[in-house]
């Protein structure tokens, strides 16, 4: 889902994240910090 949102929001200027488990939690808190318009993630990490 964020792959295809990535190639087609930023055909639109729309910034987008991934949320989720088994990776380190600060790069991800960072994508955040500098602003979204869509979040994709999981329950676990969304919480």
């Amino acid at each position: 889902v964020h792959a295809d949102f990535e190639f087609y929001g930023q055909a639109m200027g729309l910034m987008s994240c991934c949320l989720y488990g088994g990776s380190p939690y600060h790069p991800q808190e960072f994508a955040l910090k500098r602003g979204v318009d869509i979040v994709v993630g999981t329950p676990g990490r969304m919480k």
